[in-house]
């Protein structure tokens, strides 16, 4: 049996409430998603990574700025279109198309990546190198409504990447193609890198050098003074430092090595390791010992001079034949050992050296400390970089004195036959007469 209503107004009133309460409700929920949309719509196209969201038969259902700007199609004109038209990606190497991760995405309902060395050709021509990821749109019944491709240009990175390997390929050329010796050193002088030359320098593969430790293969000679240059790069006081040491060979030979080291620094300006550049010096100290023998041993006058009118550098043979010390001779200017009489002549031919002329070989005199003279024949050449010359001389005194000699005796000679009493005549090998005394003549008709 139904209840009575006691005031049918009242009822009324009540569903009318109730019927508004609920459009309200719709309005409100109405109002919420539509904010909603709001906001995810300009999130969509705010984002700085391009998106593209497909429908399950990957077909392009909304783009954002950033993926209109790449891929060159606008929104309007992308929709409905398949994904593969407007994200039209090749290959870089090959130039051939790639497979979109959609279809992939889309039939296996996870996340895929491109592959690498991928390019987006835009809808004008334009190519970007891009990075992407591309997951699936799964709603909340986890049915899979479409995909998402967001992704990025990554041209200025892969440049940097590219410009990377190319500077760490041209790095390890230079290091193994170097014509010296490199080495990365640690702080307790472990070989930590070593080039082909380093080892063939000193015998040893790198494989036995690597890990091993530079003070092995150094002379013990030259140890100290090693020890000492990495130590104070070590306390800062010094940035590189340089020294010609000793290596010691796996055969145990020895040879003479240029070194050069300085550091790389790690990001806190602390030293990580020494680099180690060794240039085999073995030729070059042996032609400069050879050099100096020949100087020290050498019986003739050997020397240097300034431009500025000094001696630089004597070997001995200049004490032995002047008598002055190398201090005495090195003390004043080297005309003022020239004899008074040979000292304009000598001074002109020096300034033609110094003014870059050649001269042929000369002869003067130079005083001894007991006051005699000798006579030396000069051979020299000027090095205007250098501001030097370099002479040789020979003592000639001998040879002077014996010319000197014979042409006294010549003179005697042709006064004796100018005076004999009787006819003299002389004749060479080919009976020509080359010379008549007085009391001759009158048999040769005076000729």
């Amino acid at each position: 049996m139904l209840g009575k209503v006691d005031n049918p107004s009242t009822f009324k009133d009540t569903a009318l409430e109730a019927s508004n309460a609920n459009h309200n409700q719709a309005d409100s929920t109405k109002i919420d998603t539509d904010l909603d949309c709001k906001i995810l719509a300009a999130t969509f196209n705010s984002i700085g990574d391009a998106v593209i969201a497909t429908d399950t038969f990957a077909h392009i259902t909304r783009l954002n700025l950033a993926a209109e700007k790449l891929t060159g199609w606008k929104q309007v004109d992308a929709l409905g279109h398949p994904v593969d038209e407007v994200f039209y990606i090749i290959n870089a190497q090959t130039r051939q198309p790639v497979i979109s991760p959609v279809l992939k995405t889309l039939a296996q309902g996870i996340t895929n990546y491109l592959p690498k060395n991928c390019l987006l050709v835009s809808r004008n021509g334009n190519e970007y190198a891009i990075g992407d990821s591309c997951a699936p749109i799964i709603n909340l019944n986890h049915v899979i409504e479409g995909a998402v491709i967001i992704f990025r240009d990554i041209s200025a990175q892969e440049a940097v990447l590219l410009a990377l390997r190319t500077s760490e390929e041209l790095f390890r050329a230079t290091f193994e193609n170097a014509s010296v010796g490199i080495a990365h050193v640690a702080h307790d002088g472990r070989l930590l890198r070593i080039n082909k030359q380093f080892s063939r320098m000193v015998g040893y593969s790198v494989a036995e050098l690597l890990f091993n430790k530079y003070q092995k293969i150094t002379h013990p000679d030259d140890l100290d003074e090693n020890l000492a240059g990495y130590e104070r790069m070590l306390a800062g006081d010094i940035h590189s430092f340089s020294m010609e040491k000793r290596y010691i060979r796996k055969d145990n030979s020895i040879f003479w090595a240029d070194l050069e080291v300085g550091c790389a620094r790690d990001a806190n300006h602390n030293i990580d390791y020494f680099i180690a550049v060794v240039d085999d010096i073995s030729e070059r100290k042996l032609a400069i010992e050879d050099s100096r023998r020949f100087f020290t041993l050498s019986q003739e006058l050997l020397c240097t001079a300034g431009f500025d009118g000094y001696f630089k550098k004597l070997n001995g043979a200049w004490e032995a034949s002047l008598g002055y010390s190398p201090e005495e001779l090195l003390a004043k200017p080297f005309i003022e050992f020239v004899h008074p009489d040979d000292q304009e002549i000598s001074q002109n031919l020096v300034s033609k050296l110094v003014n870059g002329h050649n001269t042929r070989a000369f002869e003067n005199r130079l005083l001894c400390k007991d006051g005699s003279e000798r006579w030396l024949l000069w051979s020299t050449v000027s090095v205007v970089e250098e501001q030097l010359l370099y002479a040789s001389a020979r003592d000639i005194t001998k040879r002077k004195k014996n010319e000197q000699d014979l042409q006294i005796r010549t003179e005697q000679f042709e006064c004796l036959i100018n005076a004999a009493p009787f006819g003299i005549h002389m004749i060479d090998e080919n009976f020509i007469i080359r010379h008549v005394n007085p009391y001759a003549l009158p048999a040769f008709g005076n000729i």
